[in-house]
């Protein structure tokens, strides 16, 4: 079976362009070619091409999985728009290892030089020169490799033309969230390429914002395909929230009243999520002033505005819908009105979607269990823990207990603090349940209407 590893492979990143360069000190190879690489496009200086060239090979760059794309996507560019470097270095084959020369071969063609041909046709690869080379706008995308090959095309080059496959990838975030669902999925094969999807897609938006933040050929073109009204809505979402890093006095993501608004600020939305939570993720909620309240109510309501006009556009985005389902069921614990009643219709057109969904089945397992329906609770918190959330037998404790049966929920308090030996709020839970002077009765308490 397939074994899927998401690393993000962003091999020309971290081996070209510097971002994250393998070199811990400057100086090194690593970083000397990242600059001169990045470059290019602007200096055309060819003097440390050769040196280049023997560290790409040190690297096994013509062979590695990881390397290959972004070498050739670098190389055939310059190779290109300078064929005199063919000469004594690409003109004979057969002094490269077997195992590299159909690299080499592809390289020689994507050149596509009149040199490059005559070479292809006396080493004996003339197969290559009936071949047709695809523009590079429409260059597809089938991995993070062919995100690097792209950036190197760029980097030789300066033609934004070889960023649009990478905007597109871009559209593959409606799998956002995949990698992480992976874990407790049935493990399909469109389970695991909607975890791909989500891997490349990942790649695509943090190379994005790193060129956008240090180029600002990219950054123009990222304002230029933002702008342009054949860009998907969908894709125009994740470019506000690029362009917001790239430009941040510039670009405020936040939601309009406009049809065409764009999008929200992620990060910044599950900020505002935990500082509110800090305060009314468990009811009754606490403060230590009225005004406290009011300034964390305005931020929830602020917060619960933007994600249910987002929603409107986007009613299947499981990762949006799980951070409505959240907010509103903290807008629940604080009296908001409807919050009980959209908590509840957001979590059931989660599992709608994926009954499997096992963190859908915790937070709404623990939001019934919040609101008086401890039995409705407890089924959508032991499939969570069915599911392997081991984080659910904490909740199923406290749901036992206000049903009174206090046995059941020692097992689950023993189970939890068992995994979870650092929380001491559950500790002393568990202690209390083994003392038998210790007795529990269901208590009645005010609750926000249901």
């Amino acid at each position: 079976m397939l074994k899927l590893k998401f690393a993000l492979p962003f091999i020309l990143i971290s081996t070209l362009v510097g971002s994250a360069p393998l070199a811990a000190e400057a100086g090194k190879p690593d970083d000397i070619y990242s600059d001169w690489a990045k470059s290019l496009y602007r200096t055309q200086d060819l003097s440390r091409f050769d040196g280049y060239w023997a560290f790409m090979l040190e690297k096994n760059g013509l062979e590695a999985r990881n390397l290959v794309q972004p070498v050739l996507g670098f190389v055939n560019r310059v190779l290109h728009q300078h064929p005199e470097l063919l000469k004594g270095r690409f003109d004979d084959l057969s002094k490269y290892p077997k195992a590299q020369r159909a690299t080499l071969a592809r390289l020689l063609w994507l050149s596509d030089t009149p040199e490059a041909r005559q070479i292809l046709e006396d080493q004996g690869q003339g197969n290559y020169l009936k071949k047709t080379i695809p523009p590079i706008e429409n260059w597809e995308i089938k991995g993070a490799q062919d995100l690097d090959f792209c950036w190197g095309w760029f980097m030789a080059t300066g033609d934004t033309a070889a960023v649009k496959p990478i905007v597109r990838t871009l559209d593959l975030g409606k799998d956002a969230g995949a990698i992480k669902r992976y874990a407790t999925s049935e493990k399909t094969e469109a389970d695991r390429q909607a975890a791909y999807n989500d891997a490349w897609f990942g790649a695509a938006l943090w190379s994005l914002t790193s060129f956008g933040k240090t180029d600002e050929r990219v950054a123009t073109f990222l304002e230029q395909q933002f702008a342009d009204p054949s860009t998907p809505k969908t894709r125009k979402t994740w470019l506000a929230m690029i362009l917001g890093e790239v430009f941040p006095g510039k670009y405020k993501i936040k939601i309009a009243d406009e049809p065409d608004r764009v999008g929200l600020e992620l990060p910044a939305i599950d900020r505002t999520l935990a500082e509110v939570g800090a305060h009314a993720k468990n009811y009754p909620p606490k403060f230590g002033s009225t005004e406290e309240r009011e300034k964390t109510e305005a931020k929830l309501r602020d917060v619960l505005n933007q994600l249910d006009a987002v929603l409107l556009d986007r009613p299947d985005d499981r990762e949006l819908l799980m951070r409505a389902g959240m907010a509103h069921s903290m807008g629940h614990n604080l009296d908001f009105a409807e919050s009980a009643k959209r908590c509840t219709q957001i979590y059931d057109h989660v599992l709608a979607m994926n009954p499997e969904d096992a963190w859908a089945n915790l937070h709404y397992g623990i939001f019934l269990s919040g609101s008086r329906r401890q039995e409705q609770g407890m089924v959508c918190l032991e499939k969570a823990l069915a599911l392997g959330v081991k984080e659910a037998n904490y909740p199923l404790a406290i749901a036992c207990l206000t049903l009174e049966d206090p046995v059941n929920a020692r097992v689950h308090l023993e189970r939890y603090v068992a995994d979870f030996p650092q929380d001491g709020r559950a500790m002393k839970l568990l202690q209390l349940l083994r003392d038998d002077k210790v007795t529990f009765k269901r208590q009645e308490w005010k609750s926000p209407g249901t």
